[in-house]
This record gives structure tokens, sequence and C-alpha cells, in this order.
């Protein structure tokens, strides 16, 4: 536990060092000020996964997402939130959701640049809602160990508050090699006893190489560890060592592949270790057009749960959007995700969830717009038997502040 805290707190401390660098030098940095406004009405089958017949509910929703930034030639700030009331005409209480996210990047010279970042969300449906932003548009698996959201607690309806902090560096000795260091620590707790609250940190080193114009091959090994809160069963780590590379396809699409195995150990209820080796794996292929834009990612690595110990995680997803006439903007995404079966607090099988949403949207005027959104979401367990939940959602957003 001191070791993970002396990781967060390294951290905590990059993220003040650089926030203080960034703005006590960058003074002619280019800044802007936003805030996204919405509100709309939803209507869901089972908002929450929960088991049970009578799970349906009607509610309405006003969200507020404001951000800011600044960008230079050296350095980039941004800061974003969302903030959401929706409270729901019967059988459930009033969902909020509360999150913000700090990014501060800074080039100390041509060769070295340093980054650092922290978070902090609250939300009732955290696991449902994070599946399907598991990864954004074109962002391909880089040379870093997977990170896959936890499906083991869907349909708990639990507030799940997480706290986090990262911080990293990156060298350039030369033209054609780049080293990386990242550490990162996060606290995740939940209000009810089923669930187990837990710290967890990690830290990653990455090499990679330029073998032409069009590929890049690397070198990454991973270490992280899990301290349970409530007794020693549970706690835990794991150690990652990769090998993978990227290639520019053409000018538009991008794969990358990684592999590796994953040795972690965790200690069992009985007061005995559990050793376990697995394949890892994360590899994405993605291509950018001019009106379209499509990713496909698959991950695979060892996981903290909120049900107790390391576990398996798999995790297969495809993004797309597509720019429709020049006022209208269709995004599609799909998501599987499976946990593996696992011994910690509480001995667990395995979990699968399936989901898949559809939005549009339409662009008013600049800073006005309308969207819809139709959503599906299933989990699967041997021991639970619940309704799937099929979601539309409709209304309206405003821009205040730059439309940029």
């Amino acid at each position: 536990m001191t070791v993970m805290l002396k990781r967060g707190e390294s951290a905590a401390f990059a993220v003040v060092v650089l926030f203080g660098g960034f703005h006590a030098s960058d003074c002619l940095a280019q800044r802007n000020v936003s805030a996204d406004v919405s509100a709309g009405a939803s209507f869901a089958t089972n908002p929450f996964l929960s088991s049970g017949d009578e799970t349906s509910g009607a509610s309405a929703f006003v969200e507020v997402a404001p951000r800011i930034s600044e960008e230079s030639e050296i350095s980039t700030f941004r800061l974003s939130g969302i903030f959401r009331i929706e409270p729901y005409a019967r059988r459930y209480t009033t969902d909020a959701v509360a999150g913000i996210d700090l990014d501060l990047t800074r080039k100390q010279s041509e060769r070295f640049a340093i980054r650092a970042g922290a978070s902090a969300n609250t939300n009732r449906s955290s696991a449902l809602d994070a599946l399907f932003s598991n990864r954004s548009l074109n962002t391909p698996g880089g040379a870093e160990a997977p990170q896959i959201n936890d499906v083991t607690f869907i349909g708990q309806a639990a507030r799940t508050t997480t706290i986090a902090v990262r911080a990293g560096a990156t060298y350039r000795p030369g033209p054609r090699d780049m080293a990386s260091v990242d550490i990162s620590a996060s606290a995740a707790r939940f209000d009810t006893n089923n669930l187990a609250e837990y710290n967890f940190a990690s830290q990653n080193f990455a090499y990679s190489r330029s073998v032409s114009e069009r590929m890049w091959l690397s070198f990454m090994l991973a270490f992280s560890e899990v301290d349970y809160l409530r007794g020693e069963a549970g706690d835990g780590f794991s150690v990652t060592p990769m090998l993978g590379g990227e290639m520019q396809l053409s000018s538009g699409l991008k794969a990358s592949l990684n592999v590796g195995l994953t040795y972690s150990r965790s200690r069992l209820p009985t007061g005995s270790m559990s050793e376990t080796t697995a394949f890892a794996a994360r590899g994405s292929l993605c291509n950018t057009g001019e009106r379209t834009e499509i990713c496909f990612n698959a991950d695979r690595g060892v996981q903290p749960t909120a049900l107790g110990g390391l576990r398996t995680m798999d995790n297969v997803s495809l993004s797309l959007s597509r720019q429709v006439g020049i006022k209208d903007r269709l995004r599609l995404s799909a998501n599987y995700t499976r946990s593996g079966e696992g011994a910690g607090p509480t001995t667990i099988g395995a979990a699968s969830f399936l989901g898949g949403t559809v939005d549009i949207s339409r662009q008013i005027s600049p800073r006005i717009s309308v969207f819809g959104s139709a959503t599906y979401a299933d989990i699967y367990e041997d021991l639970v038997s619940r309704k799937a939940n099929v979601q539309v959602r409709a209304g309206f957003r405003l821009r205040v502040g730059s439309t940029e």
C-alpha cells in the first residue's frame, strides 16, 4: 500500500508542477472556452440492467458539458466536465452524473516531452455508460497495457466514485527511436457493501523504433498492483511484457497489434495465493476518410474488479462516424466485453456484456443542434436473469461560448 501511495503522490505532484509550468510560460497560448447544454427525454426498458419484471422507466434529462483549452507551440491544457441530472417519472430515483478531466502536455525540448492529468467522476450507472465510450474513434492501441471496463457489477445500480491521477514522459534519443514511461493511480469507491472498494496503481515502460516511414516496432513492460480495502483477499499484482508494432497501410488506414503474456498473483479468501499466466493483446484497425471515420479495437488483459480480485477481461468494439450531407452526422458503436472467472473476496463466474447504439444529429445553426439515439444493452450471467435494455433518447443541444 505504501508503494501505491507513493506512485499516486508522484503522479499528483507531476500534475501540480506541470500545471504551474504551463501558466508560467505560455502567456501567448490560444484559449477556447465553451459549454454544450443539452436537454431532452428518454424511455428505457431496463436502464440499469436490473433483475426483475418491472424495470422500464421514462425520464427527462439536462446536461452541461463545459470545456476549456489552451494551446501553444510547446504545451496544451484541456479541462472538460460533464454534469447531468435525470429524474425518472416512476420506479427509479433521480440519477445524477458528474465528472471532470484535466489533461496537460508540455514540450521541454525537441527530444523530451512530459504529460500529466487527473480525473474524478461519480455515476450510478457508470459501468454501463462507460462501455459506449471505451475507446475514442481513431485512437489505435499503442504500446501500453490494455485497459478494459469492469462488467462484473453491471446491474447493481450502485453509485460509483473514481478518482485518478496520471503522469508520463517521452524521450526521443534519435530520429527513429522513442522511449516513454507512464505512472497512474486510481481509487474506486461504492455506496454499497456488496462491492469491494480498492486502490489501483500501474507503471508502463515502452520503447518504439521506426523501421520505415510507415512502420513502428515496439516493446512494452507494465506493472500493476491492486489493494482492496476490506481485508487482504483480492490483493495482488501483475506483470505484462508485450511486443508489437504499428503500420500506416495507406493515407487514412492504420493498423496496430501488440501481444504478450500477463503473469498475475492474487490472494484468495483462504489466505493462499493464486498464480495465473494469461495471453494479453491489444489491436486496432482504423480508417479516416473525408466524411467517414471507422475504428475496430480488440483488447485482452487482467484488471481489478468491483466484485473482488484480478481477472481476465476481453473486449471487442467497433465505432463509426459519418458526415451525412452538410448538416447531419451519424454515429454507430457496438461493444462486447467478457470477464473471465476468478476468485477474490467474492467468487464469481464469467459475465458477458453486449451493446450497441445508433445516434444521429442535425445542425440547425452553428450553435444549435437536435439529436436522437437508440441503444441496446444486455448482460449474460449464469446466476441472474434480467431483461435487455432498449432505450431511445431525443433532445437538443446548445453551444455556449467558442464554436471551434
